[in-house]
């Protein structure tokens, strides 16, 4: 009850969608800047196709977004969303219904993570097997081309659950997100301590992701980039 009360501002959601769109657009816009500085031609090239594959597949997210409201998880990423704490399961159809009401909130916001997540996996796999194909030595165009890309991009996903099964494509959407996990460091401690005891989660409803939103912008600041390892 008390994260959804926290949840439940429209201006919290409205936050997060802008923040999502933002960084979503601005990745490749990044690496095709960080590539042409360095001449790069390859990491410009999947910086673009990146870009391109935003544009590709967000009707497919949709769809997916509306599937991980329906069931209050994500589908992509199972387990892992900027919600900390565990999903309360009710066991009577009365129960159900006041934890879907109740938690309307926390659904919210995973829907729109999860379609954040959908798009940012998708265009980055799209490019990761254009990428693949050229490595390969299939010419653009030709029909081993496309049966290449096809196949890498199916390979990308679980057939029975959808859930992504490629790492790099993945580690990029929970960055795109603040999603992804606490490797060390105080804050992976404090974290621990919050879900060893949870009367804590009271003070600090959400670690994960305000630290990673801190270290993505840390990373980007002359210098103070130069403390962040993670």
């Amino acid at each position: 009850y008390w994260i959804n009360a926290i949840l439940s501002n429209p201006k919290t959601h409205i936050v997060n969608m802008t923040s999502n769109f933002i960084v979503m657009a601005m990745r490749p816009l990044e690496q095709m800047a960080g590539a042409a500085f360095v001449r790069d031609g390859q990491a410009f090239m999947e910086g673009a196709e990146t870009l391109g594959g935003l544009f590709h597949y967000w009707k497919d997210s949709l769809k997916y977004a509306g599937q991980a409201f329906k069931q209050s998880d994500g589908i992509l990423d199972i387990g892992l969303s900027k919600i900390e704490t565990p999903s309360v399961i009710a066991k009577t159809k009365a129960g159900k219904v006041a934890t879907n009401v109740i938690g309307a909130p926390t659904r919210l916001l995973m829907m729109s993570d999860e379609w954040s997540k959908q798009i940012n996996y998708r265009a980055k796999v799209y490019a990761l097997a254009l990428k693949d194909a050229r490595l390969k030595g299939f010419k653009a165009g030709s029909k081993e081309f496309s049966e290449h890309t096809a196949d890498y991009f199916k390979k990308s996903f679980d057939e029975e659950t959808g859930e992504g099964l490629n790492h790099i494509a993945m580690q990029y959407a929970r960055e795109n997100t603040f999603t992804q996990a606490l490797e060390g460091g105080m804050s992976k401690h404090v974290q621990t301590m919050v879900a060893a005891n949870p009367m804590l989660r009271q003070i600090m409803p959400f670690i994960r992701t305000p630290v990673n939103i801190y270290r993505a912008f840390a990373q980007r600041v002359p210098l103070l980039g130069a403390f962040q390892f993670q």
